[in-house]
């Protein structure tokens, strides 16, 4: 489903890396670990080698591919404030009517009514708090 959702929270992607960080290390430290009790002493030190070039890879990969991401919700999130919400609203349902057997069409169409009135809801009781807030103050 594509909606607006503007720019991630830093701190999640930040999350998710340190996440990715320490799976990848995990992983790495176990399979050192199965390695050096099957093969020779020689070998382990090329592997931990061959390993350490790997996580290294892997991990710069990892964090090219999150500021793409970062980027293109960036780029998105412009679009959507210069093209308007219903310009992008009219593209989806095109691109879904295209892409979506009717069935799914039809189960996606339902979803988006439901996070639209959701949204709709949000909106008015922050809208509503605002005021109340206001008031207060008077």
């Amino acid at each position: 489903r594509f909606q607006n959702k503007g720019v991630k929270n830093m701190a999640d992607d930040q999350g998710n890396q340190d996440s990715l960080r320490q799976f990848v290390a995990d992983e790495c430290k176990a399979q050192a670990t199965e390695r050096s009790d099957v093969e020779n002493p020689e070998n382990v030190t090329l592997d931990a080698e061959r390993m350490n070039n790997f996580y290294q890879r892997a991990l710069r990969e990892s964090e090219r591919m999150s500021n793409e991401v970062t980027r293109s919700h960036m780029q998105r999130s412009e679009l959507h404030k210069e093209l308007g919400a219903d310009m992008f609203k009219s593209w989806t349902q095109d691109h879904a009517q295209e892409v979506l057997s009717s069935e799914r069409y039809e189960l996606w169409s339902k979803e988006e009514e439901k996070a639209e009135e959701a949204l709709k809801q949000l909106k008015n009781s922050s809208i509503c708090e605002d005021e109340s807030s206001d008031d207060a103050s008077h």
